[in-house]
């Protein structure tokens, strides 16, 4: 943190990326293992990128047996490589890919921000890109927005210094358009995300007839060619079939039209998840009204408040809202902050004491580690403990309110930081195992192989989940009506099927003439408890000479 509190120097602006690479790699690697995938998207993306891994379908990738086409693959491509050094898709190589990614966004915005206004500015939109809780959150989770943010962010800033430079203008409009392709290979929204933002910036300049300098034809076909390599061997591989799939799934969200409801759920979604640095932002309206703001400053702000309109104007036209997707929106959040805390720490008067500094600093990371303690219910509140906490809070906010009034900006950023990142690290350390366990079917999915004999085919009665899928490290048939049922249990090979307790209770196989026996009860625990029964067309358990209990 040393670097952007002293005088800029050459050798310090050399560590800036090498310190936020660091910083990166500390918030994010520790809480990338240690707990179970998420039900749902984690597991759906670690299975398919497992089939890759081990079945060679890279350009027309399977899940569950069958073509997967709702996601262009390079997301699952790059779970794949990483997983590659330990032959299997494990939690931690599935949500490497979503940190690696994380940290090339927040090394990209330090970059931009030096273009746009200095290396130290640079320098701490970097430590709030980073830091920001909701981007944190998805830089340590199995989902497509982080990669996604990063060849968006990468590519708007290859195009706006390609249309603001005098130097190598080719070469970066050129690689502006490689990464739009990478976005597209991502998640297919690139070039719907990224010509907005320099559409309506060369707009706001009056200078739309620029965008004739943008290599319109050779950037096109680099684009076309980025996603040929994916579309041509999937057609080649998956036939007419997977592009009909991916045609239909794009064209039903697109038909879906536009949402008009909530405008600005997207604004607010983006302030709560940049806090505490996005109550900065406001400041911004005085600031501009100063003489003393030269038109680099000016241009850099323009630039910054163009990425966020055009995103927003494209989220709120999306039917489905969800805070993930404006991802892409807290790069230029980051950068706008980070104008504002580099004005007031220019302005930073003598320093307080160390003692001062040391008092508000230990203030911070208890307050941090406090919130996640409280809110996970390791702790019991009694009065004392309640006490104790709202008087650490008490000071923590005079501490501030005196940092504010004596000028002391430097120590309140670095006890702003200290104690979000605290906050965030014990979030994934206490809180996260504890959340993802009751949200998984993980231990489900072991009791009931624990009780079949290996190798029979099994099979999910009125529900699904991808967790079956990938920790069964097997295919499973869903299982929709009562006939159905029947007549997978009229299989001449053994066979298994998990029901929901509610669901087995209303079973009436007896009427169908069909063997059917109750192997044993599966247990979910936690806050989302659920009791499955394990059903099969022998008795008993392998190993096992005492018969089931038959329904």
């Amino acid at each position: 943190m040393k670097g952007y509190l002293s005088k800029e120097s050459l050798s310090q602006e050399r560590s800036f990326p090498i310190i936020l690479a660091l910083l990166c790699l500390i918030l994010y690697i520790p809480n990338l293992a240690g707990r179970d995938l998420w039900c749902g998207r984690e597991t759906l993306y670690a299975e398919v990128a497992r089939d890759i891994l081990l079945n060679g379908h890279w350009f027309a990738p399977y899940f569950n047996g069958e073509l997967y086409y709702n996601k262009p693959p390079l997301f699952f491509w790059l779970i794949a490589l990483t997983s590659v050094p330990v032959g299997d898709v494990t939690e931690f190589t599935v949500r490497l890919p979503s940190a690696l990614s994380a940290l090339g966004t927040v090394l990209a915005v330090y970059f931009l921000g030096k273009r746009l206004y200095s290396a130290r500015t640079g320098f701490i939109a970097g430590i709030i890109l980073a830091s920001s809780p909701g981007f944190h959150k998805y830089a340590c989770v199995a989902k497509l927005e982080s990669p996604l943010t990063f060849f968006i962010t990468s590519s708007i800033a290859a195009f706006y210094i390609g249309l603001t430079t005098s130097s190598d203008k080719r070469r970066y409009l050129l690689w502006g358009w490689f990464l739009m392709g990478l976005a597209m290979l991502t998640k297919g929204l690139g070039v719907v995300l990224i010509a907005p933002v320099i559409l309506l910036y060369l707009l706001s300049r009056r200078e739309l007839h620029r965008i004739w300098e943008m290599e319109l034809v050779l950037g096109g076909f680099i684009l076309s060619a980025t996603m040929a390599v994916w579309l041509l061997p999937g057609y080649a591989l998956g036939g007419s079939e997977y592009i009909k799939g991916l045609v239909g799934h794009f064209g039903y969200h697109v038909g879906q039209g536009p949402e008009y409801e909530k405008p600005f759920y997207y604004v607010t979604e983006a302030f709560v998840g940049t806090l505490p640095w996005s109550l900065i932002l406001p400041a911004i309206f005085f600031y501009l009204r100063r003489g003393d703001v030269d038109a680099k400053h000016r241009e850099g702000l323009r630039f910054s408040a163009t990425w966020f309109i055009a995103m927003w104007i494209v989220f709120s036209l999306i039917m489905a809202k969800r805070s993930r997707y404006i991802l892409p929106m807290y790069p230029t959040i980051a950068l706008a902050a980070a104008v504002m805390w580099e004005d007031y720490i220019a302005k930073t008067y003598e320093t307080w004491s160390k003692i001062k500094v040391i008092l508000a600093l230990i203030l911070s990371l208890c307050a941090g580690i406090a919130a996640v303690i409280m809110t996970s219910g390791f702790i019991v509140l009694t009065p004392l403990t309640s006490n104790i906490i709202a008087l650490c809070l008490i000071a923590l906010l005079v501490t501030w309110w005196s940092s504010v009034r004596a000028g002391q900006y430097k120590t309140l950023f670095i006890s702003l930081f200290i104690m979000i990142t605290s906050f965030e690290m014990a979030y994934a350390q206490i809180t996260l195992p504890i959340e993802s366990q009751a949200g998984t079917e993980k231990a489900v999915c072991e009791k009931a192989l624990a009780n079949m004999e290996p190798g029979a085919r099994w099979a999910l009665y009125k529900f699904f989940s991808p967790d079956f899928v990938f920790y069964g490290k097997t295919y499973v048939r869903t299982i929709d009506t009562e006939k159905d049922l029947a007549d997978f249990l009229s299989s001449k090979d053994r066979v298994y099927c998990i029901v929901d307790e509610t669901d087995y209770a209303e079973i009436n196989l007896s009427a169908l003439n069909v063997p059917a026996f109750k192997i044993t009860k599966l247990e979910k625990t936690g806050k989302r408890a659920k009791t499955f029964i394990l059903i099969s067309n022998r008795p008993g358990k392998p190993g096992d000479v005492s018969p089931g209990a038959k329904i």
